[in-house]
């Protein structure tokens, strides 16, 4: 091979990786783009989740801000509901007895209803 061959060759190589190269940075630059682009719908729909959070966190606030005087009422209203089921017991057990005692008294007699 003559150095004129050897040197057309080098070039011609030198010519295609070049073209290689201009083509992977052209590529390259189109990635970053759409990367970008991407990006920028990412933030926007994170701004979009950062509004709703601070307008739930709000809500939530007020619905604290009702609730907490109602703390006590809450409390008292389960007191009565225990008192209701201690004494919905009692009377049970009552007719139980009553029960008892009013079938030995009338030798197992039913009450007659008029």
């Amino acid at each position: 091979m003559t150095p004129d061959e050897l040197l057309a060759g080098q070039v011609r190589t030198l010519l295609i990786t070049a073209d290689t190269l201009t083509t992977q940075i052209a590529e390259m630059v189109v990635q970053n783009h759409v990367e970008r682009d991407a990006m920028a719908v990412r933030e926007a729909k994170m701004v979009d989740l950062e509004v709703a959070f601070r307008k739930n966190s709000e809500t939530v606030a007020q619905v604290v801000k009702l609730l907490e005087p109602l703390a006590g009422l809450f409390k008292v209203i389960g007191w009565i509901g225990t008192a209701i089921k201690w004494l919905g017991a009692v009377a049970a057990a009552c007719l139980a007895i009553y029960s008892l005692w009013y079938t030995w008294s009338h030798n197992g007699d039913l009450p007659k209803i008029k």
